[in-house]
């Protein structure tokens, strides 16, 4: 999403990202929107739990890929990549807020250490 935005901006400015990013964005919120009303009513289907537990790796997949193209794009080394590592352990086997991770993350990037 944030290169389309990007993509968007290189092309005519503000409008562009505005345009590229509604673009990219409205016509499945719209679906989520009149769909979300419904969900509810069909919560005993088989095809609805077949879904949710479908979509699950899904989503991961994609926020995996997602977090890739970051890690490379911002050139990460080795210790970047541990701390990335490192993180995720952390976020799935703890309850804490993400934003102590974030915290922790900057706290690095500034000591040059990732």
């Amino acid at each position: 999403m944030l290169v389309v935005t990007l993509i968007g901006w290189k092309v005519a400015g503000l409008a562009g990202a505005i345009t590229a990013t509604a673009a990219i964005c409205l016509p499945m919120s719209v679906v989520v929107y009149l769909a979300y009303g419904h969900w509810e009513n069909y919560r005993a289907a088989r095809w609805r739990s077949a879904i949710q537990i479908d979509v699950a790796p899904f989503a991961v997949g994609l926020i995996f890929s997602g977090a890739l193209l970051v890690g490379q794009s911002a050139g990460l080394g080795w210790a970047g990549w541990a701390f990335v590592l490192a993180v995720a352990a952390f976020s799935t086997k703890t309850r804490y807020h993400p934003l102590w991770c974030i915290a922790a993350g900057a706290v690095l990037g500034v000591a040059d250490l990732v």
